[in-house]
């Protein structure tokens, strides 16, 4: 084979690849019940109580004033809809903020399902499933993907295993997506 023929056929390769993915429909989901609207007090599925003291503490960028952690003891799976659920808390200089927050590893995506300022009530957040990788994307949302909640496309069904991985920031995880 010369060697432009082999350049040629090394690059139609991923072309390949990339239109046989393509091809894939996805995974038909669960219809999911409607948000509540904004600011609206939650009255049944409420987030699960957790510990400050015990938040697992995420990376974030250098010069961020922001501290976030997630409670360990709100995470939950739910391997039907594969999606992870957790509590993360935001603390910067003046304020302290609880979200009740899901991802959905399959499709790349995050939704917040209610907020909490302080110790406040939670109030529905009236947000729909939005993408990880979008414009009002939160980079912790993909650390946490990367970190143990997602395996590869895949949902983390075992919770120590999650809790294991956003601890060591990933590096028990064999494969990464």
């Amino acid at each position: 084979m010369t060697c432009r023929r082999r350049i040629a056929f090394s690059l139609s390769l991923p072309l390949l690849a990339a239109l046989a993915l393509a091809a894939c429909g996805r995974p038909e989901r669960l219809p999911e019940p409607a948000a509540a609207p904004a600011g609206t007090a939650l009255k049944a599925d409420l987030p699960p109580a957790y510990d400050e003291a015990r938040l697992i503490e995420i990376e974030q960028p250098r010069g961020s004033t922001v501290r976030i952690g997630i409670a360990p003891e709100t995470i939950s799976v739910d391997a039907q809809a594969g999606v992870v659920r957790y509590v993360a808390v935001m603390r910067g200089i003046s304020a302290r903020v609880a979200t009740y927050e899901g991802i959905r590893c399959n499709g790349g995506q995050w939704r917040v399902f209610a907020r909490r300022q302080a110790d406040g009530p939670w109030l529905a957040a009236g947000m729909e499933w939005e993408d990880m990788y979008g414009p009002r994307q939160q980079p912790y949302v993909r650390v946490l993907a990367r970190d143990g909640m997602c395996i590869g496309p895949a949902v983390n069904t075992d919770v120590r295993s999650i809790v294991r991985g956003l601890q060591s920031g990933g590096r028990n995880v064999l494969y990464r997506g």
